[in-house]
């Protein structure tokens, strides 16, 4: 049987919980304190087209108790559509989720 591989990427506001998402679902692990990542600060906006590449879906999060991370999914939505499409050229499938 040959092995698939699929890139899902995680996107969203800084402190939405996306590091945490990721950690829980694939090492089954959760930590309560904050430490933030390279993709949640602002200085590193110029290499989301790196880390958008090649992907096959992605998440969109944000924070249930920050309403302007709400408001921010259009922007992160409309910038991964700027950088990245499937191989046909179609957008790469998202979900909305909304975390905390």
């Amino acid at each position: 049987m040959t092995e698939v591989l699929f890139k899902v990427i995680v996107i969203g506001d800084p402190t939405v919980g996306k590091t945490s998402f990721v950690q829980k679902y694939v090492n089954d692990s959760f930590r309560r304190d904050y430490k933030m990542t390279i993709g949640g600060q602002e200085r590193f906006t110029s290499m989301t087209r790196v880390y958008y590449k090649d992907a096959h879906a992605c998440l969109v999060m944000f924070d249930l108790t920050q309403k302007n991370t709400f408001q921010s999914c259009v922007k992160w939505k409309k910038d991964l559509d700027q950088k990245c499409t499937l191989v046909d050229g179609s957008p790469v499938p998202c979900l909305l989720l909304a975390n905390k």
